[in-house]
């Protein structure tokens, strides 16, 4: 990941990795994402000066996309529950996401828990 990414670029990795969480969140199972992507990340992050904690803080932030996955088990029975078709809903929820993930990251980046450079 250090050699892809320019070292110009590096002072961004906390951004990089919020924005890698979201789809990471969403097409990956949570196990997936944080036992096998996450130490990577975290590893690549140290090269740029990065805490593990800020990294790993950061890959939390797409977890608001998570609950659109299909992998979330529990949305099932929601769907089924509702009669409600999984396209349909997550079109109507993405923008509520999307929303989310914003609040999410202004949060991170006011509080000073995500660096915006570093």
């Amino acid at each position: 990941m250090v050699n892809v990414i320019p070292r110009e670029l590096g002072g961004f990795w906390g951004l990089i990795v919020v924005f890698i969480s979201a789809p990471g969140g969403f097409f990956l199972s949570n196990d997936a994402f944080f036992y096998g992507v996450l130490p990577v990340l975290v590893e690549a992050g140290k090269a740029y000066g990065f805490t593990p904690f800020e990294i790993g803080f950061a890959s939390l932030l797409g977890q608001a996309f998570h609950m659109l996955s299909p992998l979330t088990a529990f949305i099932y029975l929601l769907l089924s529950m509702t009669g409600l078709d999984m396209g349909s809903w997550q079109r109507a929820c993405f923008g509520w996401t999307l929303a989310i993930f914003g609040i999410f990251l202004a949060s991170a980046l006011v509080l000073g828990i995500v660096p915006l450079y570093r």
